[in-house]
């Protein structure tokens, strides 16, 4: 992680900058953790607000 956080600090890495919003949902777990369900319920959200 320090090394990939000075790789930012330097500039070897840089971010981007998107015309939009990015969200994660989840980790590193894998099935059963309810992200799925998650999604459905934001992208339902989402939709209701426009978005």
């Amino acid at each position: 992680m320090r090394l990939r956080l000075g790789m930012y600090e330097t500039g070897i890495l840089t971010g981007k900058h998107l015309p939009g919003f990015v969200l994660s949902i989840g980790n590193l777990t894998a099935g059963g953790t309810g992200k799925t369900p998650a999604v459905v319920m934001f992208a339902q959200w989402a939709v209701s607000q426009g978005l």
